[in-house]
This record gives C-alpha cells, structure tokens and sequence, in this order.
C-alpha cells in the first residue's frame, strides 16, 4: 500500500540520516534502492509509469550511492544495482524518453555483471529500426537492424524473462530482415 511505501521510506531516508559508519550506510542506501524498485514494479503493473519511473530514479541515486560507501562488492549488490538500471531503462522507454533509456542501458552494460542489458539495448535498437523502416527510410533501419543484431549477439547472459529460444528467434527475425534489405541493394548508412 501506499501508506506502507511512505512508511518504509521514511525509515530508510532516517536510517541513512543516522548512518554511524560504513557498513549502515552502504546497507541503508542499498535498502531503500531495493525498496523501491520492487514499488516501481508494482507501479508499473498497475499501468502507473510516470511513478514508476521517479520511484527508479531515486532507485538508481540510491544504489550508486550505496556503492560508492562499500568497501567489498557483494554478489547480491552486482546484480541489484544492474536490475536498478535495466529496469530504470525499461521505464524511460515506457514513458516514450528512448535516448534516455539508451543512456541507462549504455551504463548499464558497462557495470560488472551486466552485459544482459545489451539485450536491452538490441530490442530497442531493433525497436528504432522497425520505426525507420515504417517511416521509409530503409538505409537508416538497415543501420539500425544491423546494430541491434551487434547488441543481442554481444549479450552473455540474458535478462530475466528473456529465454535463450527468443534470443535464437529474434536474432532469426533480425537476420532475414538484414540479408531482406541487402538483397533489395540497401546500404546502411555511412560510418560517421
């Protein structure tokens, strides 16, 4: 509930005002990031990305902050801080902000642990080609096509919810889109 939100925050930002040392600020920060991620997941299932979307960027503050007071990184910490992330782009995206979302997922693949967020990436990359190819402008999508593809092959382990059969179906998908377009003598757009 929302009053149980409020409570928890409240807490938690007590918590980090109280910090008397390392280990309780890593921990409150850490806490609180994970607090609300896991309420923007509900905001977001309630179709509410506007909150969603403010409850992951203080997320993000939060767990960038947590990191910064840690002395050792813990396993749990890797990957909540790439799931804050994934999961901020995803919300950018829903709110229509796609090089917002881009820079996330950009950050993202660059932190330990988080080559999945190339898969991010690759989809919405895909995403922008299928929008240049409706808009008729099949050089730019074939770029597009052709980076995505970049993206989802340079993707390790992949994200959950993400199978390895749909990774295999929509490198398919992007591969005949890709040999389709060249056959149609279209060339990607110059390297700038």
């Amino acid at each position: 509930s929302q009053q149980k939100d409020q409570e928890a925050e409240a807490a938690y930002n007590r918590a980090i005002q109280l910090q008397g040392g390392m280990e309780p600020a890593f921990l409150a920060h850490y806490s609180l990031a994970t607090h609300l991620m896991q309420k923007a997941r509900r905001q977001f299932e309630a179709k509410q990305v506007s909150p969603a979307l403010e409850s992951l960027e203080v997320a993000a503050r939060q767990i960038e902050q947590s990191v910064k007071e840690m002395r050792w990184t813990a396993p749990n910490v890797i990957d909540t801080r790439v799931s804050v992330h994934e999961s901020l782009g995803a919300a950018r995206e829903a709110d229509g902000d796609i090089k917002g979302a881009m820079e996330v997922y950009e950050f993202a693949c660059t932190l330990p642990g988080g080559s999945r967020a190339n898969y991010r990436a690759g989809i919405l990359i895909g995403k922008m080609a299928a929008d240049a190819w409706a808009k008729r402008r099949p050089s730019e999508a074939l770029g597009y096509f052709i980076k995505a593809r970049e993206r989802i092959s340079a993707t390790k382990e992949l994200p959950q919810g993400v199978s390895p059969s749909q990774r295999v179906e929509y490198l398919s998908y992007l591969d005949q889109t890709i040999a389709f377009l060249k056959g149609a003598k279209i060339e990607p757009p110059a390297a700038k």
